[in-house]
């Protein structure tokens, strides 16, 4: 169970840094996206700065438990938040909807399969 934990949080740091990357470098389609939702443009590198800390909080977690339990509950805010703002601009469209809800269902699976107690 392990091992597989192991590589759903490598596989999840890494969609988040690209994700992450994706805003730094101002990619078209996330600005556009932000730009949809309502969220400040300006602001688009704060939330690229969450990810990539989640990125880490999970590698750390790997090694120490509570890390990644810290970045799974946060990334669990965060992709409620990004839900809500969806919500918010009243877009239906599966496609907006679909990273977001992926995410937040990948990230609640992987916070369901942290085995209790302490490593």
């Amino acid at each position: 169970m392990f091992i597989a934990i192991g590589v759903a949080s490598v596989l999840l740091a890494g969609l988040l840094a690209h994700s992450a990357v994706q805003k730094i470098t101002g990619h078209q389609r996330q600005v556009a996206g932000m730009r949809a939702i309502g969220f400040p443009v300006e602001r688009i590198r704060w939330l690229a700065m969450l990810e990539l800390a989640a990125a880490a909080g999970l590698l750390v977690g790997l090694g120490w438990r509570p890390a990644a339990l810290a970045a799974l509950v946060g990334l669990t805010g965060y992709f409620v938040g990004a839900l809500v703002f969806l919500l918010r601009a009243r877009l239906t469209a599966f496609a907006a909807w679909f990273p977001a809800a992926a995410f937040l269902a990948f990230t609640l699976v992987l916070l369901a399969g942290y085995p209790a107690g302490s490593r």
